[in-house]
């Protein structure tokens, strides 16, 4: 007993010496191994193991109530709770989209950071998803037909690049010899709803349509509880090229109202989850009950429901088919299921 507590509270390297020790036959420990050469001459092998990988860690690691509140996770809901919806939920820390100018990526356009970053931890530098140019390569895929893009200049991005905004096109830092200071506009997010609106709004701008109907746009849109098209109408005003300091205040009077709407409409569609989690959690007890009781009837009508429901975790609808497969194989054979 006492060597399996010795065990028990050893290293990974200290357990396998012990075990070692006293078992012939111990598998070497994962890692290169080397040969050197000991004092008298003789040749051994030794294991070196591989270093730990370096993490990156967000800074509210340690205080997940920051981000996720203390409420608790109930019934069968896999929604993440947030204090605020993304991108305000960053924008608490983080410099908001109201302080960019100019060219807009498109991801902080339509306010997708967890497009790009892990919100927890990662092993590359700011929390990048993936390294670069893998990251860049999920959306920009033909950079081989670009000019001055060679498949050894294209793979350091960010030398060249900004990653958020920028004043010049194709998001190019200042100094770049091919930096063009023009006027603000947005590369495609992703999200072709959002994409499609926001050109929209710019040529609407860039045409006869003049700056108070896009502000009652944005207004109407918001009221609406359409965030998306809200969001891209204002976006596009943000990218005019010259916002007098009038038009910068209601700029950002607009936006605090849409981010209010939007914790609303989020706070809305929390409850309504939560409500039907709860249902689908009562409904699983009813038929699990129906079926002991044997009201197979009830039993599979519940079951069915259930695995149709998309707020009931697959560990649960596996649960489910442990009731249902029974039911259904022996009713098809004519058979009342014992």
């Amino acid at each position: 007993m006492a060597m399996i507590a010795l065990i028990a509270s050893c290293t990974p390297s200290k357990r396998h010496r012990v075990l070692s020790f006293f078992f012939d036959g111990v598998p070497p420990l994962p890692g290169r191994v080397e040969t050197q050469t000991s004092g008298n001459g003789q040749s051994l092998d030794v294991r070196r193991r591989p270093p730990e990988p370096v993490w990156f860690v967000h800074e509210p690691q340690d205080n997940c109530v920051q981000c996720h509140g203390e409420r608790e996770q109930r019934n069968f809901s896999r929604e993440v709770h947030l204090t605020a919806p993304v991108p305000h939920l960053c924008y608490g820390c983080h410099e908001t989209m109201s302080s960019l100018s100019g060219w807009i990526h498109g991801p902080v356009a339509a306010g997708q950071c967890v497009l790009c970053h892990d919100p927890h931890r990662s092993r590359f530098p700011f929390l990048l998803k993936k390294a670069v140019p893998e990251l860049c390569l999920q959306c920009h895929q033909s950079l081989e037909t670009v000019e001055n893009h060679t498949s050894s200049s294209y793979e350091a991005c960010l030398d060249c690049h900004s990653g958020h905004a920028s004043v010049s096109k194709h998001l190019l830092k200042a100094g770049s010899p091919e930096t063009q200071t023009l006027a603000g506009a947005s590369e495609p997010t992703g999200d072709p709803e959002f994409d499609s609106v926001l050109a929209v709004a710019r040529q609407e701008l860039q045409g006869e349509t003049d700056l108070n109907e896009a502000w009652n746009n944005v207004a109407a849109y918001t009221r609406q509880g359409d965030i998306k098209k809200a969001r891209a109408y204002l976006m596009a005003i943000r990218m005019e090229p010259a916002l007098s300091d009038a038009a910068s205040e209601r700029w950002s009077a607009l936006q605090d109202a849409l981010e209010a709407s939007e914790q609303s409409q989020e706070r809305q569609e929390q409850q309504a989850q939560e409500k039907q989690a709860l249902l689908m959690a009562q409904l699983y007890y009813q038929s699990v009950n129906a079926c002991r009781d044997g009201d197979y009837v009830k039993a599979r009508s519940g079951f069915t429901e259930l695995l149709n429901s998309d707020v009931v975790p697959d560990v649960i609808k596996q649960a489910i088919h442990g009731y249902l497969d029974p039911i259904q194989q022996q009713t098809s054979q004519g058979e009342a299921p014992r």
